[in-house]
C-alpha cells in the first residue's frame, strides 16, 4: 500500500469560496494564498492522520513528536487511512507509543493459544478492531461536550457507541466452551464449534466528564470507588480529581481537545479498547466462575439469518478473518429476561417453548446497549447515553460459605446433591445446580441493580432488595469494580440474600404442590407485602390438590386443581343452590401460567357437578379472583402472638382486604419454626 505523502499534496477541496467572490466581485482569481485546489487554509489545521503522524506539543505541555507510530500503522493496517486524511467528523481517543508498551506488558490481550499479546505483530485482526474502532467516535466532541445528550442537554451523558462494529469481533465457540445448560446441549455435544456473537447490538463506550458528575451528584470519592483510582484523598496527601478531568472506560485524557480540520484527537494515559458486556466478564472473571454457571442458565443461542448472511459477505471480501473456521450458521446469545434488545422481554427459547415470567432475569446482563428502565425519554439512542446497569457479583469463596453456612444453607439442605459440604468451586457449581430455576433466579434478580447513577456510595441508602427494603450495602462490602460497556460489576465479600428465601413466601417458592398461589404471588405482585422485612404478616397458604367425584355412573377426577367457590355466582343463586358455580385453577405447565375452568356447585353436597364440562374462565377474572384468594389469606400481624394478660392466642385478625377471619388455635399444639406459612386446605 502506497503512503500518502501529505507534506507534498495535501487534501483537494473544491473552492467554492474563491467562485463565489469571483462572481460577486469580478475577480478573474483567487489568489494563490488561498488555492483551495492543492491545498487547505493554514486556520483548518492538518488532518487527523497527519497530526499523529506528525505529533504534537499537547495542551498539558507535553510533546508528542513521533510518539504515535502504533496508532499510525493501526490506522494503516485497518485501511483507515483516507478516513484519517480526508474525511471528517471523527473523535479519536488515542495512546501514545509507551502507553502501548505498558499495555503489552499487562498481558490484556491474549493469543489464541491462551498465551498474552507481547507485542504489535501479535495481535489478531479483531483486536486491532477492539482497540481502533473501540477508541473512535463518529463524530465530533469536544471534551466539555461528551456529556451533552440531544438537545443540547449538558451533563446527561455517559456513553456514547463507538465506531465498533458488531461484526469486528464474532467469536467462535468450542463445544467445550458453551454453558453447561439445557439450552446448549445440541450445540454443545458437536464436534465443531460455533459463530457466536455476545449481542447483537454495537458496544459503547463509557465516558465520565465533570459536568456529567456534578450534574448527576456523583462525588469525588464515588469516581474514586468506581475507579479505583485510590487517588482522591480528603488528607490532601493525594492529588484529587480536578474539574477538567475526563475519563473514557476509566482511562484519563492527558492531553485534551487537539483539533484537526476532520475532527479532534484526545490523548489517553492509557490504552483505550472496546470494553466487554457484564455477562462477558462476569463470564471469564476468576472471581464469578459460579456466580456466571447460574447466570448461564438462562442464557440460549439464537439463530440470525441476517447476521449469518453479513458475515458471510464480510469473510469473502477478506473484511473479517474466522481463523479458516469455515460459517455456516451464525448465532446471537441473549438471556430470559424482562428487558432485552429492542426493550422487550424475551420469554421464548429458541425451540419456541415459553419460559415462566419467574424464571427471567430483570434484564439481559449482555445487553450491550442496556439502559435504566426509569430513563425519562422513549429514544433508546438518549436513554443509553443517561445511565446503566450494575450487578452485584459474590465472589467465588464468599458464595461457597453462604451456600454451607450462611443464607443459602436452607437451600442446600433441601435441593444440594452432594452428601457433605463441597469441597472445591467445581464441587459447589454441581451442588448448586440441582437448585430450581425458579428458585434460585431469586438470587440473580435481587443483585441486578437498575441503575449505577443511583447505586454509587454515596446513594448506597437508597439501594433497595427485592422488598423495595434498604439493601444496606456498604463500601467495605466491595473489594472490586469493573467498568463493562453496559453497567458495572461489583465484586462483593458478602451475599445479599433475597428476601424471598427468609419471608413467609419462602415455603410457596420451593413447594412443587404451590405452584398456582406462587404464580399469583408473582404476576400480582404480592411478593412486595410478603418479602417485606419491615411489616409482620401470616399466610395462610391453600395447597393444590385432587379433587373427585364418585357417583353410581362413574368417577371424576380433577388433579392438581384448587377449588374455589366463586362469591361472584352467590348473586344469582339461592339457598338450594341453584347457578352457584365453583372456579377449579390449574398450573399450565406448557404455557406457564394459571389457567381456570368454571363448573356448577351444589351447597348441599359440597360438590362439583363434573358431569358437564367446565366453561373457561377468562385472564382477567382468574387473576381478579385469585388477587381476592390473596387479599383474604394474608394476615396482617402475627397470628401466633400470645394475649400477655390471657396466655392465650388472639381469635379474631384483619386480612389485607379489609376482612376479618376467626382463627382459633392452642399454642401447646403448634410449633411452627419462625417464618413458616400456614398451610391449610
Amino acid at each position: 500500500m502506497k503512503k500518502i505523502n501529505f507534506r507534498e499534496k495535501r487534501t483537494r477541496i473544491v473552492s467554492l469560496v474563491c467562485m463565489t467572490a469571483s462572481v460577486l466581485f469580478g475577480l478573474s482569481s483567487c489568489q494563490s494564498d488561498f488555492d483551495l485546489d492543492t491545498r487547505t487554509p493554514e486556520w483548518l489545521g492538518t488532518s487527523i492522520y497527519e497530526t499523529l503522524e506528525e505529533g504534537f506539543v499537547g495542551e498539558n505541555g507535553k510533546d508528542y513528536t513521533g510518539k504515535f507510530t502504533t496508532f499510525v500503522r493501526l490506522i494503516d493496517d485497518l485501511n483507515y487511512t483516507n478516513v484519517m486524511a480526508r474525511t471528517g467528523s471523527k473523535t479519536l481517543f488515542v495512546a501514545d507509543d509507551d502507553a502501548f508498551e505498558r499495555f503489552y506488558a499487562k498481558g490484556i490481550f491474549t493469543k489464541a493459544d491462551g498465551t498474552p499479546v507481547t507485542r504489535y505483530e501479535e495481535l489478531s485482526l479483531a483486536q486491532k478492531k477492539m482497540i481502533l474502532n473501540g477508541a473512535m467516535l463518529n463524530n465530533v466532541y469536544q471534551v466539555a461536550m461528551l456529556s451533552s445528550s440531544e438537545g443540547p442537554t449538558l451533563g446527561d451523558c455517559m456513553r456514547r457507541i463507538s465506531s465498533i462494529s458488531i461484526y469486528d469481533t464474532v467469536p467462535v465457540l468450542k463445544p467445550s466452551e458453551m454453558p453447561k445448560t439445557r439450552h446448549w446441549r445440541y450445540y454443545r455435544n458437536q464436534d465443531h464449534g460455533f459463530a457466536v456473537m455476545q449481542d447483537g447490538t454495537n458496544k459503547p463506550m463509557v465516558m465520565f466528564v465533570n459536568k456529567f458528575l456534578t450534574a448527576k451528584k456523583i462525588t469525588d470519592d464515588d469516581y474514586d470507588f468506581l475507579f479505583n483510582q485510590g487517588r482522591y484523598d480528603k488528607t490532601g496527601q493525594k492529588p484529587g480529581r480536578e474539574p477538567k478531568d475526563a475519563s473514557i472506560n476509566g482511562i484519563g485524557i492527558e492531553s485534551q481537545n487537539k483539533k484537526c480540520f476532520n475532527g479532534f484527537i484526545h490523548v489517553m494515559e492509557e490504552v483505550v479498547y472496546s470494553l466487554p458486556s457484564m455477562a462477558e466478564f462476569i463470564g471469564t472473571s476468576p472471581k464469578s466462575r459460579a456466580y456466571s454457571s447460574i447466570m448461564e442458565r438462562y442464557s440460549a443461542p439464537y439463530y440470525s439469518a441476517s447476521h449469518t448472511n453479513e458475515v458471510k459477505r464480510l469473510i469473502s471480501i477478506g473484511a473479517l478473518d474466522m481463523g479458516g473456521v469455515t460459517i455456516d450458521s451464525v448465532f446471537q446469545k441473549q438471556y430470559f429476561s424482562l428487558r432485552t434488545q429492542g426493550n422487550v422481554t424475551l420469554q421464548q427459547t429458541p425451540d419456541r417453548r415459553v419460559v415462566a415470567r419467574d424464571n427471567l432475569l430483570k434484564f439481559d446482563p449482555g445487553w450491550n446497549t442496556y439502559f435504566s428502565s426509569t430513563s425519562s425519554t422513549t429514544a433508546a439512542n438518549v436513554a443509553l447515553q443517561q445511565n446503566m446497569g450494575v450487578i452485584l457479583v459474590p465472589e467465588d469463596e464468599v458464595l461457597l460459605n453462604w451456600w454451607t453456612n450462611g443464607g443459602g444453607k436452607a437451600l442446600k439442605e433441601r435441593y444440594g446433591r452432594l452428601p457433605g459440604n463441597p469441597a472445591n468451586i467445581d464441587e459447589f457449581i454441581y451442588d448448586i445446580d440441582s437448585v430450581p430455576d425458579n428458585v434460585i433466579i431469586k438470587l440473580l434478580n435481587n443483585n441486578m441493580l437498575n441503575s449505577l447513577v443511583g447505586s454509587v456510595p454515596s446513594k448506597f441508602k437508597n439501594v433497595l432488595n427485592d422488598a423495595n427494603d434498604p439493601m444496606g450495602i456498604e463500601p467495605q462490602n466491595v473489594n472490586d469494580v469493573e467498568m463493562c460497556c453496559n453497567g458495572a460489576v461489583f465484586f462483593t465479600n458478602v451475599v445479599f440474600s433475597p428476601t424471598a428465601y427468609r419471608s413467609v413466601s419462602y415455603p410457596v417458592l420451593v413447594n412443587e404442590k404451590l405452584k398456582i398461589i406462587n404464580w399469583a404471588i408473582n404476576e400480582l405482585e404480592f411478593d412486595a407485602y410478603l418479602n417485606s422485612m419491615v411489616s409482620t404478616y401470616s399466610f395462610f397458604v391453600p395447597e393444590t390438590d385432587g379433587y373427585f367425584v364418585e357417583s353410581d355412573s362413574a368417577t371424576h377426577v380433577l388433579k392438581n386443581k384448587m377449588i374455589y367457590i366463586d362469591p361472584v355466582s352467590f348473586g344469582n343463586a339461592s339457598l338450594i343452590g341453584g347457578n352457584l358455580r365453583a372456579i377449579a385453577f390449574e398450573y399450565d405447565e406448557k404455557q406457564k401460567i394459571v389457567t381456570a375452568k368454571r363448573y356448577p356447585y351444589d351447597p348441599r353436597t359440597g360438590l362439583l357437578d363434573l358431569s358437564v364440562e367446565g366453561s373457561t374462565v377468562a385472564d382477567a377474572e382468574i387473576r381478579d379472583r385469585l388477587e381476592d384468594i390473596l387479599d383474604y389469606h394474608v394476615i396482617i400481624g402475627d397470628v401466633e402472638e400470645i394475649d400477655s394478660e390471657t396466655g392465650t392466642g388472639y381469635k379474631y385478625f384483619q386480612t389485607k382486604g379489609r376482612g376479618t377471619v376467626y382463627f382459633d388455635w392452642n399454642p401447646a399444639d403448634v410449633n411452627l419454626p419462625e417464618g413458616q406459612a400456614w398451610q391449610v386446605r
